[in-house]
């Protein structure tokens, strides 16, 4: 029974010392890493981590520090929730980005390539329901795209070619 009440003393007391973290931010430069939340990619060190709002340059190419960015920006909507995170390699965007809502339900997923929208992307209700997804190529609609509504039900189904609705 003492182990218990240890353990549970223990349990509080580590509950309580991060509830009294340090005020609010919109950004936050440090996170506990988990790939099935809406927290930061474990995938990234912690190295190659740094505030959006710490990159410099235009749309198209990020510099951090004078070099062109290879790594994960990441925005925040509270200290510990996560609002964007974007990956780049070589100052672009370059492999999946991410949004969430301010509920934590995830918002989107988009693939990019060399700084270019390219690849299957994915936009959520902040239910959690899809609310489209389809595949893009160097930025415009490719293939079949899908909508649905925010119970789930698919309303509009096309064939897009170069942004263009063929079917």
């Amino acid at each position: 029974m003492k182990k218990v009440s240890l353990i549970l003393s223990t349990v509080v007391v580590i509950m309580i010392t991060i509830s009294c973290g340090s005020g609010s931010s919109n950004e936050a430069s440090t996170i506990n890493d988990s790939s099935t939340s809406n927290e930061p990619s474990a995938a990234i060190e912690a190295s190659n981590r740094v505030l959006f709002s710490e990159l410099t340059g235009e749309v198209g190419i990020y510099y951090y520090q004078g070099k062109p960015f290879t790594g994960v920006a990441f925005v925040m909507h509270t200290q510990s929730q996560l609002a964007k995170e974007v990956h780049f390699k070589d100052g672009k965007e370059h492999g999946v980005s991410k949004e969430y809502h301010e509920n934590g339900q995830l918002a989107s997923e988009i693939t990019f390539n060399d700084g270019k929208e390219h690849g299957v992307y994915k936009y959520y209700h902040d239910n959690g329901q899809i609310n489209h997804d389809g595949t893009l190529k160097d930025g415009k609609a490719e293939g079949v795209i899908k909508m649905y509504s925010q119970d789930g039900t698919l309303y509009h189904e096309g064939t897009y070619k170069d942004g263009l609705l063929v079917k």
